[in-house]
């Protein structure tokens, strides 16, 4: 298991790692990365991969590691080789923004590896994409109806929260409906998250059985001891903050379908410390001014364009028609960046391997008015990286062109993306370790053309009468090359002199 990449080094992929007992300890049997990082993470991870009790329910875990990254772990209990109880986990261990907390708590009901694979796993694994885990995810988003079952559980967090928000929560799994058959603590996990996403500024971690909590929510079989705020349905919190909790809940509830969960309680900060009847006079006041300025839902005709697209999937023939519309069309932030995801999941609609004219202009188009806009969103930069990793690794001169034109060497009047420096550092690293870009020879003449590629073929690339793609003749590969170097080096003494200021 000692492989030579380390954990979190390409931002593109998700790791993952298989905890077992062995002598006493908790040991990684299996590993995508470097066996030293594996067990430095056994380490930190020891008291959230074991339970008092043996861990005598499976459990769901959302937590970050000391180095910042998020981990979702899978835990189920198991004997050790000695037949003592304890427990066996699989772990995922990734940016935050790729185990984001709709992202994790869509996997609750969509385990990727079972508790067989978690048993018997051993030595290499494979670490999974980023795009490939959220499509996963996106299929099993919780929706209105699945929340809507937990709102009792989540009014009851919400108002203990209110109460005192910087105690952790522990649900008290004997006053939960349903209790251990239903486990509502993802959910509701993911419903606090969405009602104080602008008044909280907080990583939301969950466990949904332990012991003793140690995150921001977990289910617990009885009361424990310590700091932690007790959720018991049998106890109400007091009559404002119930009530008031009650109605956030509902507003979270009532908007879920236009996607403004996330603004109930927007531009509300700096109440979370403040006394207690303060505070629920401030959420109150926050409260009745939002109601009669809720944001507008998305227009229906862009939205369904985007729907379009998604239902695409990476079938540029089937998006075509709906991408040459919504480029004319005014995009809320929100759309734009879920088209923006989209097509950087699925790489531009390129065919890395069937090297085609078109598929380059498609991509260059969609590039410059969908993604290069979004650059710096810390959220687009796993899929960017992923797409710039890919086109610098492919190795061949028409991806190399294609990357000098996406990134350096745009037409006039389009304005190069400003990337990251972390991303120019990536992008020379990888270039760097390739060397130089190969010379395609001359293709001889054929008697008959090569066959279509399987499926049905996407029509030759035609820009929209609105947007024409000028023909651009590049610089000469040297000078195109030393731009993307001092590019690099100016990110980099840029990143050094601000670590030097801080």
């Amino acid at each position: 298991m000692n492989h030579g990449r380390r954990l979190g080094e390409d931002p593109g992929l998700v790791d993952q790692v298989v905890f077992r007992r062995q002598g006493g300890d908790l040991i990684p049997a299996a590993a995508s990365f470097h066996r030293e990082d594996a067990e430095l993470l056994a380490r930190q991870l020891t008291p959230l991969l074991r339970a008092e009790d043996g861990g005598r329910q499976p459990s769901l875990v959302r937590c970050r590691t000391a180095s910042g990254a998020a981990a979702l772990i899978q835990r189920w209990p198991a004997l050790d080789p000695d037949g003592h109880p304890g427990t066996i986990s699989h772990a995922l261990i990734g940016p935050v923004a790729a185990l984001s907390m709709g992202t994790c708590v869509s996997l609750h009901e969509l385990t990727l590896r079972g508790r067989d694979f978690a048993a018997r796993a051993t030595g290499r694994l494979t670490a999974v994409p980023v795009g490939e885990l959220r499509e996963a995810a996106r299929r099993q988003l919780p929706g209105e109806d699945e929340l809507r079952a937990v709102e009792p559980v989540l009014a009851a967090a919400t108002a203990a929260l209110l109460t005192d928000p910087r105690r952790p929560l522990a649900l008290l799994g004997s006053s939960l409906p349903d209790w251990p058959e239903r486990n509502p603590t993802a959910l509701v996990a993911f419903g606090l998250r969405g009602i104080t996403f602008n008044w909280l500024n907080r990583f939301w971690s969950f466990a949904t059985y332990d012991t003793a909590p140690r995150l921001w929510v977990t289910a617990v079989p009885e009361p424990p001891g310590g700091a932690a705020h007790l959720v018991d349905l049998a106890a109400p919190a007091g009559e404002r903050a119930d009530e008031l909790a009650a109605a956030l809940v509902a507003r979270f509830l009532d908007r879920l379908p236009d996607g403004t969960e996330g603004l109930v309680l927007a531009h509300c900060p700096g109440t979370a410390d403040a006394p207690l009847t303060d505070r629920l006079d401030a959420l109150a006041h926050r409260l009745q001014a939002t109601a009669q300025h809720r944001p507008a839902p998305e227009p229906p005709v862009e939205r369904g364009l985007l729907d379009t697209v998604l239902a695409a999937g990476g079938d540029a023939h089937a998006a075509w028609d709906a991408l040459t519309v919504l480029h004319t069309r005014p995009r809320s932030d929100r759309l734009a960046a879920e088209l923006c995801a989209h097509l950087l999941r699925h790489r531009l609609y390129l065919r890395l391997d069937l090297p085609d004219e078109d598929d380059a202009l498609r991509a260059a188009w969609l590039f410059d008015w969908a993604v290069s806009p979004l650059v710096r969103d810390p959220a687009q930069q796993p899929g960017l990286s992923g797409l710039l990793h890919e086109l610098a690794r492919h190795g061949s001169a028409h991806t190399r062109a294609l990357l000098e034109r996406l990134v350096l060497d745009t037409p006039p009047g389009v304005a190069p993306p400003d990337l990251p420096p972390v991303l120019w550092q990536q992008l020379l690293r990888d270039l760097r370790d390739l060397g130089p870009a190969p010379v395609e020879p001359a293709e001889e003449p054929v008697e008959e053309p090569a066959d279509e590629p399987a499926g049905k073929p996407v029509p030759a690339f035609q820009a929209p009468s609105f947007q024409p793609l000028k023909p651009h003749q590049p610089p000469e590969r040297d000078q195109r090359w030393l731009a993307i170097a001092l590019f690099a080096a100016l990110g980099t003494l840029l990143v050094l002199l601000l670590m030097a200021l801080n």
